[in-house]
């Protein structure tokens, strides 16, 4: 899982603790340092060490060849993300969580895998609703039919990915646009039994509720030790962070190795079940 997965913040430098990257067009780099002798953790900032070597290492979520554009059509608003080639690709819409604004990394990362990705910000962004409260759900149906008829993706079903908020938002959708029952829709359910903001037994609710012969239909996945935000992998666990629209600091949970390895499986699976599902 790579030496990133494992990261700490320096305490005190700042107060975000969520390793995110807001411009995609440019890589997260880090610098790689092999020092003499071992220095433990809390004397880091105190000690002077002697340095060997350095390095720096880009990472990108954004493949060179994907056309990033920004959507201003009517009232909807976001990032269109499109693969290398003529298309037309499967498309996927991606949302993210109840911070609002625009999230562009899973997008990104998505079309750099052969999606057409639709990055949808909901409320906090541009001239959108500056609250969740003032949300009209409308708005994400008309994006849906909106991405769904869009030229460069292919005809025939969509694709909805989500995590917190947006995760919640991608199961209405479903029930609001019959995809869910009445087209036979597949479902993938990913949660972390350590999560603090959304239990693992609202998932098993979610299941009970689903009609008896529906239920094959979902794939629910309940991993041991992971916290809330399960995102592409070798990103290190964030156990809390400031949550801006509720101005309090949100305990989030995740123990950070079975955090990592829900995080590599997690995103394995998800490919798989996009491929293999989205027209």
């Amino acid at each position: 899982m790579g030496l990133f997965w494992s990261m700490k913040p320096v305490p005190g430098i700042s107060k975000d603790l969520f390793l995110r990257k807001s411009d995609v067009t440019t890589p997260l780099v880090f610098r790689l340092s092999v020092i003499d002798d071992h220095i433990p953790l809390e004397d880091l900032q105190l000690a002077t060490p002697v340095v060997l070597a350095t390095e720096e290492v880009e990472r990108w979520y954004k493949h060179y060849a994907v056309r990033r554009t920004v959507v201003r059509e009517g009232s909807k608003r976001g990032t269109l993300f499109m693969p290398e080639g003529e298309g037309p690709f499967p498309g996927i819409i991606d949302m993210f969580g109840s911070t609002g604004g625009l999230k562009e990394s899973r997008a990104a990362l998505l079309a750099s895998r052969g999606f057409a990705s639709y990055a949808l910000p909901f409320f906090g962004y541009d001239d959108l609703p500056p609250t969740l409260a003032d949300f009209d759900f409308d708005y994400v149906l008309d994006a849906v039919d909106w991405f769904a008829s869009h030229p460069s993706v292919r005809q025939g079903g969509i694709g909805v990915v989500g995590i917190s908020k947006g995760g919640e938002l991608a199961l209405l959708l479903g029930m609001a646009t019959n995809k869910a029952w009445k087209n036979n829709a597949k479902i993938l359910y990913l949660c972390g039994n350590d999560d603090g903001v959304w239990m693992d037994t609202y998932a098993e609710k979610f299941m009970e509720t689903c009609p008896e012969e529906k239920r094959k239909n979902v794939e629910l996945v309940i991993y041991p030790g992971a916290g809330h935000f399960i995102q592409p992998p070798y990103t290190p666990v964030c156990r809390a962070m400031y949550h801006k629209t509720l101005d309090i600091m949100l305990v989030m949970g995740g123990q950070p190795e079975a955090h990592a390895a829900a995080q590599e499986d997690a995103w394995t699976r998800l490919l798989h079940f996009l491929l293999k599902h989205v027209s």
